[in-house]
């Protein structure tokens, strides 16, 4: 099975982020194709090391959300195509950071936004079932150029 580096391992957090002079300005899909079968490649870890790297189900997705320890730090992770993986990180509580990745894009720009749990479940279940990410859909999310910016960031800019 292919390895799934999650972007969140990588840029431990993203308000941590080191800022660069990147253009933030290059274009991203506006529709995503989805890779759809009966299991996705799935990569996890949770509060108490429970983690694990296999092919699971949607159903089997969206049940780690009831069964993993979230707390700060844990995360999914679904590669979705061969260009896309959708990623879930608790941030603390019920609140998950939701990120859809961009790896043709540079500088990486990335779908973000925040969700509750059965926000997650509902995502999982949506992306999971179609065969394209629509930009109806991928409006419901912030496009954030994770090497200059936060998500909390963009979001404040756009509130102006």
């Amino acid at each position: 099975m292919k390895k799934v580096v999650p972007i969140f391992l990588i840029c431990i957090s993203f308000f941590n982020c080191k800022k660069t002079s990147q253009d933030s300005t290059q274009k991203i899909p506006e529709t995503i194709q989805i890779e759809s079968g009966l299991f996705y490649d799935v990569t996890y870890e949770d509060y108490n090391n429970n983690s694990d790297e296999k092919k699971m189900a949607t159903n089997q997705i969206v049940d780690l959300f009831d069964t993993l320890a979230w707390e700060d730090g844990s995360f999914i992770t679904i590669e979705i195509s061969a260009t896309n993986v959708l990623q879930f990180m608790n941030e603390g509580g019920d609140k998950f950071l939701v990120e859809i990745t961009n790896e043709t894009d540079n500088p990486m720009t990335f779908h973000q936004k925040f969700a509750t749990k059965e926000e997650c479940k509902e995502i999982v279940n949506t992306v999971l079932n179609a065969k394209e990410l629509d930009a109806v859909f991928l409006s419901t999310f912030y496009k954030v150029p994770i090497m200059t910016k936060t998500l909390e960031e963009v979001m404040a800019e756009q509130s102006k």
